[in-house]
């Protein structure tokens, strides 16, 4: 089991010039209980940055391209945590780019069980960030 640091250092989180969220996984935990308690480092983080003002909406923009062709899933309590950053109200839109069908997959299925609208795909980060930059 890796400790809470060396999880932190799996994954970026910050705000960009434009306001946009950006998350970059760099490695996905193949230990389950890792897996768990790096998503739950990840919502932590974002929450930090949506607590700082709880009024403000801001755009995500998730870049799982650096993974390569995963062809594993999440754990189970990973994608319901998932299912929760998601549905946060103060996201407004949701634009990833995955290389795997899989991470695909498993992206669709966090947006539906959310019922979360404004989630795509994207294969080009350009595109990604022109439609998360448009109202």
């Amino acid at each position: 089991m890796k400790s809470d640091e060396e999880l932190k250092q799996t994954f970026k989180i910050f705000i960009d010039k434009n306001g946009i969220i950006n998350l970059i996984p760099l490695l996905i935990e193949m230990d389950s209980e890792d897996n768990v308690r790096s998503i739950k480092l990840v919502e932590g983080a974002l929450l930090k940055i949506l607590n700082e003002d709880p009024k403000k909406s801001y755009n995500l923009f998730v870049d799982i391209s650096s993974l390569g062709k995963v062809n594993y899933g999440f754990a189970a309590g990973t994608r319901k945590i998932g299912v929760r950053i998601v549905s946060n109200k103060q996201l407004k839109k949701i634009a990833f780019i995955a290389s795997s069908i899989i991470m695909k997959t498993v992206i669709s299925f966090i947006a539906a069980t959310a019922g979360k609208k404004d989630i795509k795909g994207f294969t080009d980060k350009e595109e990604a960030l022109k439609w998360l930059k448009e109202p």
